[in-house]
């Protein structure tokens, strides 16, 4: 049998993310996917633009500013091309997760931010200062 509390999910690091190891040195930290930002950001996000809902591509670009502006919410180790270090914003993730170019730094996003084992109030290593994970989504 299992204690019902261990199935309690970090509010705080459901909203504002967990750090996560990439690729290249890249660290990421993504929030849980359908936390509250995102869940009212893409409603707003739908309402103003109804006419996506019979447009699956619109649809599915609307998703990814969703997630560049939500979900995604820090990262470092990220250099431009000239090795200047590019900081975060909420409009430079959602340019980068909306380019298609970038398609698969978008599905790690958002496979890491449905893996709900990862937001658990007793998953190991969850505090900022320790918690990377894999490009498998484990923690180490």
């Amino acid at each position: 049998m299992a204690k019902l509390s261990a199935l309690r999910v970090d509010p705080e690091l459901s909203e504002e993310g967990r750090w996560v190891d990439y690729e290249l040195g890249i660290r990421l930290r993504i929030a849980r996917h359908n936390n509250s930002r995102y869940q009212a950001y893409f409603m707003k996000l739908l309402r103003d633009n109804p006419e996506v809902q019979e447009d699956t591509e619109s649809f599915g670009n609307l998703l990814k500013v969703a997630v560049g502006r939500t979900i995604l919410r820090d990262w470092e180790g990220v250099e431009d091309d000239d090795g200047k270090e590019m900081e975060y914003s909420e409009d430079v993730g959602e340019k980068i997760l909306t380019d298609p170019a970038y398609q698969d730094l978008y599905q790690f996003v958002l496979s890491e931010a449905q893996s709900s084992l990862l937001y658990r109030e007793n998953a190991a290593g969850n505090s900022e200062s320790s918690s990377t994970g894999t490009s498998s989504g484990e923690t180490n």
